[in-house]
C-alpha cells in the first residue's frame, strides 16, 4: 500500500533514501541486489506512518535539523518523537501561543476524552521509559546479566541479532560479547583455540623486525582496516540495541509483561524524585539554565537510547 506524504516529508524522505552509506532499512542476505532508492523510501515512509518514534530512533541522525522538524510537528504528545526532538537533536517545542488552541465550544465530552486518553498514553509511555532505564543500568553494571545484556537480547531475537551484528564478528569476538554462555568445558576449549590461533595471526608480525618500507605500509593499511572493521562492529551492536529499546518502548516485546509495567505506579515516584531532584539543581544554581522538565530528559537518559557504552 503506498504512504501519501506531504511535501516536506518527500523531500525528508528522497535526502533519506539517497544516502548510500549508514541508514539501515532492512535485513538482506548477502545475494540480493542492493535496495533502490524507491525502495528504501517506501520502507521508511511505511516506518514513519506505523511507529514516527522507532523512525527518529533508527533516522535522526541522517535527517536535516531543524528543516526536518516540520515533519513532526503534530507528534509532540508522542514522548518518543518529543525525547528525540528536543533532547537528541535540540528542536524546540513550539509554545502553545503557536499552536492550535482549542475554543470553549469544542471542550465537550468528547474532547475530555480525548484528553484522558492522551494522558494516560503519556503515562503509560513515561512508565516503560523508566522501566527501560532501570533494566539497561542492570545490563550495564553487568553486562553478562540482565534483560537487555546483549547475550538476553540476542536470546529474544537471535535471527535479527545474527543478520544485525553475529555475521560481522569473528568466534572470539562472539565469545567476548556473549559471556558466560562460553563458560562451559566445550566453551573453554574453544577458547584455547581461539587463543591459539590469535596467535597464530600475531607471530608473522614479531618474527620480522627488519620489514622493509613496503611492509610496513602493509602493516598499517592493516591496523586501519581492522579499526574501520571494530567501528562498524559497534554501529552494529548499536543499531541493534536501539532496535530492541524501540521495539520495548512500543510494546512489541513479546518477552515484557506490559501490563504490569503501564500498571506500576512505582514508576511515576522515580519520575517525579527525578523532576524534584531537577528542579533543586536548578534553584539552587547562580545562573540556573532554563527552567526543567518534569520528565526524564536528561544526558543520562540518553545515554541509555542513542548511546553505546559497553
Amino acid at each position: 500500500m503506498t504512504v501519501e506524504l506531504n511535501e516536506p516529508e518527500e523531500v525528508m524522505l528522497k535526502r533519506l533514501a539517497a544516502i548510500e552509506v549508514g541508514p539501515h532499512f532492512r535485513h538482506q542476505t548477502r545475494d540480493e541486489p542492493p535496495l533502490s532508492q524507491e525502495e528504501k523510501m517506501r520502507i521508511a515512509s511505511d516506518l514513519l506512518r506505523r511507529n514516527p518514534g522507532e523512525f527518529l530512533a533508527r533516522y535522526h541522525r541522517f535527517l536535516s535539523w531543524p528543516d526536518d522538524a516540520i515533519c513532526f510537528s503534530g507528534l509532540w504528545d508522542d514522548y518518543t518523537v518529543s525525547y528525540y526532538l528536543k533532547e537528541v537533536v535540540g528542536i524546540v517545542k513550539p509554545t502553545k501561543s503557536v499552536r492550535k488552541s482549542y475554543s470553549d465550544e469544542d471542550s465537550g465530552d468528547s474532547n475530555t476524552q480525548e484528553n484522558l486518553r492522551r494522558r494516560q498514553e503519556l503515562q503509560i509511555k513515561n512508565r516503560r521509559l523508566v522501566a527501560l532505564r532501570r533494566m539497561a543500568a542492570e545490563a550495564e553494571a553487568d553486562p553478562t546479566e540482565g534483560f537487555f545484556s546483549h547475550e538476553a537480547m540476542r536470546e529474544r531475537d537471535p535471527v535479527l541479532w545474527e543478520r544485525m551484528v553475529g555475521r560481522h564478528l569473528t568466534n572470539a569476538q562472539r565469545r567476548s560479547l556473549l559471556g558466560h554462555q562460553y563458560e562451559s568445558f566445550s566453551g573453554m576449549l574453544l577458547s584455547q583455540l581461539l587463543e591459539s590461533e590469535e596467535m597464530s595471526e600475531r607471530r608473522p608480525d614479531e618474527e620480522d623486525e627488519e620489514s622493509s618500507d613496503e611492509e610496513i605500509m602493509d602493516k598499517e593499511q592493516w591496523r586501519a582496516g581492522k579499526k574501520g572493521t571494530a567501528e562498524k562492529h559497534e554501529r552494529a551492536r548499536q543499531e541493534f540495541r536501539e532496535l530492541m529499546y524501540s521495539r520495548f518502548l512500543a510494546g512489541n516485546d513479546s518477552a515484557v509483561d506490559y501490563e504490569a509495567i503501564d500498571n506500576d505506579v512505582t514508576l511515576d515516584d522515580e519520575l517525579e524524585e527525578r523532576g524534584r531532584d531537577a528542579e533543586e539543581s536548578y534553584f539552587d544554581s547562580e545562573s540556573p539554565a532554563p527552567a526543567p522538565s518534569l520528565e526524564i530528559s536528561n544526558e543520562e537518559t540518553m545515554d541509555i537510547l542513542v548511546a553505546s557504552k559497553k
